[in-house]
């Protein structure tokens, strides 16, 4: 929750309506500098108590006045249950620095520039449906157990 960002969007924002209220509760799930939200568009329904429709149309508009960036959601997420991420940005300027794809700030202001340290990217793949051939190797281990020992 940031209290920064949801500010920014009271004093900053030129949405109206129900598109201010869901950008709102984005900006109430985000982090301090308008990233890393990821809720559902159920979820900001059901915060926002309008429908699904209302909320798709509302980041759209959104999207259109600049203030905010929809970005791929978490990897680790399967891809058909995972959500989309936002950014919460003004275009004015008053709010975020933004970042290229590598997680830099392209604007430093006084911030080191050196690459970002530690894993970057997936070093293992994410199984989401096992092995069928590794299975059936298992059952047939396990029936054979079986028959062995009645």
């Amino acid at each position: 929750m940031s209290i920064r960002v949801m500010s920014d969007v009271w004093d900053l924002s030129e949405s109206t309506g129900s598109a201010r209220l869901v950008l709102l509760a984005i900006a109430d799930s985000c982090d301090h500098d308008g990233t890393n939200a990821w809720p559902a568009v159920e979820t900001i329904a059901k915060k926002t108590k309008v429908s699904r429709s209302t909320v798709q149309r509302a980041i759209k508009e959104l999207v259109a006045l600049g203030e905010l960036r929809v970005v791929p959601g978490p990897v680790h997420i399967r891809s058909d249950h995972r959500p989309n991420g936002y950014e919460v940005s003004f275009s004015r300027g008053f709010n975020l620095t933004p970042r290229d794809a590598t997680g830099v700030q392209s604007d430093t202001h006084g911030v080191s520039s050196e690459p970002p340290r530690g894993v970057t990217h997936d070093t293992q793949p994410v199984l989401t449906r096992p092995d069928p051939s590794k299975i059936s190797g298992f059952f047939e281990d396990a029936r054979k157990a079986l028959r062995h020992g009645d």
